[in-house]
């Protein structure tokens, strides 16, 4: 059995004694930062999430002052932050305070108190939960700022691009940009220095998946073809950096895979004794669906252990899934798939060997799976 990283009370982090000296809870924030006065700390996600927001659109380093709220705001949403560039940090958290992501601000002379919106501590909604579905997901796809990702040919997927890393071998790259397009088509040019580039990549959505890999293939460079070259990753950067795009993307994201999920979770339900409605359970799949797409590559394996082994609960349900269904993929990605799985399941690294490999991935995002029960489930699975 693998520890979790970290402890909670409902959906906040909680405690005085880290299992580790000083974890990350998101990619640029660390433990440490959220310490009260009285040596405790009680963090709601809203506020990870929010914070983790802020400091990709500001592009800088943001730094988290203290969090102790006094009479200000609600304990555990609430932050004093600061940065080397003040004024777009007031600039970024007033747009946000705009949409809704922030339900107060109030600046200092050199930081900035805000409180994150409001949200339940003690239940998850279905929307929150794929919420942290995709932050999960995009901890093990991405480093730095997720939307800004753009990777190539080292997996045979061609191109892959942003937090869920769509591709063109999936064809979710294709469906992602036609959905942009339909956003704001000019600004989706403007990313394009030369008109001659954008009708080149407008031209591929329409090719063959195989000339679509062949021509990501073309632009791939660095070792194991992992970088791609210049001008198109920085055409694909500037895309990253739009928030109209950057919210068409989650959106994206959270409906692709989300279908998948569905359909994955009402399989089980005709072969599993335990309905799934466990958060981890549910990140898991998710995850799942993202790199291998569904269940169904391995479902007569799948169906064939729960038979045997009569699972006592939801989550060991779920890791015989994940087992089965990461032993059907390429032998150098099965150990990667399946512990990142288990990791989402236990909320902490998973070390696995599979395919003649060894794997233990870390998240930055294990902060946001305490153990509770998904709201909304049955809905979930009667929707289309």
């Amino acid at each position: 059995m693998v520890e979790a990283r970290f402890r909670f009370e409902g959906r906040c982090l909680a405690g005085e004694n880290p299992k580790e000296l000083n974890p990350r809870v998101a990619p640029d924030f660390f433990l440490r930062e959220f310490i009260r006065r009285d040596k405790t700390f009680f963090i709601h996600p809203s506020l990870i999430l929010t914070l983790q927001s802020i400091r990709y659109l500001v592009g800088q380093e943001v730094k988290v002052a203290h969090v102790d709220e006094g009479k200000q705001g609600t304990r555990g949403f609430c932050a004093s932050v600061r940065c080397g560039n003040l004024s777009e940090l007031k600039r970024v958290c007033s747009m946000l305070l705009n949409q809704g992501a922030l339900s107060k601000l109030t600046p200092g002379k050199d930081s900035i108190f805000l409180e994150a919106r409001p949200s339940p501590k003690e239940t998850i909604s279905l929307e929150e939960a794929l919420d942290v579905a995709f932050h999960v997901n995009s901890g093990y796809e991405t480093s730095g700022d997720p939307f800004q990702q753009v990777t190539g040919n080292f997996n045979g997927a061609g191109l892959s691009f942003g937090p869920s890393q769509v591709n063109f071998k999936t064809g979710t790259l294709v469906q992602l940009f036609r959905r942009l397009e339909k956003v704001s088509r000019d600004i989706l040019v403007g990313c394009f220095s030369a008109r001659a580039h954008w009708d080149e990549w407008r031209g591929l959505w329409d090719k063959p998946v195989e000339e679509q890999i062949l021509w990501g293939d073309q632009h791939s460079a660095g070792r194991g073809k992992r970088e791609v070259k210049e001008p198109w990753r920085g055409y694909l950067k500037r895309v990253g950096q739009v928030v109209e795009f950057r919210q068409e993307m989650v959106a994206f994201s959270k409906e692709t895979y989300g279908s998948q999920l569905r359909e994955a979770l009402k399989w089980l339900r005709t072969v599993g004794p335990h309905p799934i409605t466990d958060l981890r359970c549910f990140c898991a799949l998710f995850d799942l669906c993202t790199q291998q797409e569904s269940l169904d590559k391995a479902q007569a394996q799948i169906k064939a252990r729960i038979e045997k082994e009569k699972p006592k609960n939801q989550r060991e349900v779920v890791q015989i899934a994940c087992e089965e269904r990461a032993r059907t993929a390429d032998a150098p990605w099965q150990a990667a798939c399946l512990s990142r799985c288990l990791g989402i399941l236990y909320g902490a690294p998973f070390s696995a060997k599979e395919g003649g490999k060894a794997a233990k991935a870390d998240n930055p995002y294990f902060s946001l799976l305490p153990e509770m029960e998904v709201q909304g489930m049955q809905k979930f699975l009667a929707s289309a």
